[in-house]
C-alpha cells in the first residue's frame, strides 16, 4: 500500500479512475479489433464465393469440360430459356472448335466426361448422321448432350472437328444416384 496517497484519499480515487478508464479503453480497443479482423475475413469468403453464387451453374458445368482437343478460345457460348424453369428452363450451349479428328475428340471427351462422374443418361443418344458422334450423359441435376461433328474437311479428310455442347436440367434423378421417383 503506497503510504503517500492512500486509497481513500483523492489522488487514490482518481488513480483508481485512471486505471478503471484504462482497462476499459483496452478492451475496446480488442473489440474493435476482433470486429475488424472478423470482418475482414468475412469478406474475404465473400468475395471469394460470390464467383460460385453468381456464375450460371450451367455454365460452370460446360467449364469442366475443358480437355485438349478443344480449342478454348474458339469456344462460344449461347443460353435459351428461363434459369429458374418459368416457362422453360435454360438451356445452356457452347461451341468449341476441336484441333483433332472426331473420333479422337470423341475419346477425349467421352474420358473426360466419365472422369468427371458423368455417367450415360439411358436416353436414345443415336446421332442424325453417322459423320456425327454424340455422347448423352447425366450428372446430379443437369443432362447434357454433345455433338461432335467433322470441321475443315478436304480431299484429304477432316482434320478437325466442331463440337457442340448443351446442357440442361434434368427432370429425372440421375443413374446411380439412389434416389426414388425424383425424390
Amino acid at each position: 500500500m503506497n503510504r503517500r496517497n492512500p486509497p481513500g484519499s483523492r489522488v487514490g480515487q482518481v488513480r483508481a479512475e485512471l486505471i478503471r478508464q484504462y482497462r476499459r479503453l483496452r478492451r475496446l480497443r480488442l473489440a474493435t479489433i476482433g470486429v475488424v479482423a472478423a470482418a475482414l475475413v468475412a469478406m474475404v469468403g465473400l468475395g471469394l464465393g460470390a464467383d460460385r453464387w453468381t456464375t450460371d451453374p450451367g455454365y460452370r458445368v460446360l467449364d469442366e469440360l475443358a480437355v485438349a482437343p478443344l480449342i478454348a478460345d474458339s469456344a462460344r457460348d449461347s443460353a435459351d430459356g428461363n434459369r429458374w424453369c418459368i416457362g422453360q428452363c435454360r438451356v445452356r450451349e457452347r461451341v468449341w472448335s476441336a484441333g483433332a479428328t472426331v473420333a479422337d475428340t470423341e475419346a477425349a471427351v467421352t474420358a473426360a466426361l466419365s472422369a468427371r462422374g458423368w455417367r450415360p443418361s439411358g436416353r436414345d443418344c443415336a446421332p442424325d448422321s453417322p459423320d456425327v458422334a454424340r455422347i448423352c450423359v447425366q450428372r446430379e441435376e443437369f443432362l447434357m448432350d454433345v455433338w461432335i461433328g467433322p470441321a475443315g474437311c478436304d480431299t484429304s479428310g477432316c482434320a478437325t472437328s466442331t463440337v457442340l455442347a448443351m446442357v440442361r436440367p434434368s427432370t429425372r434423378p440421375a443413374p446411380g444416384s439412389g434416389a426414388i421417383g425424383g425424390l
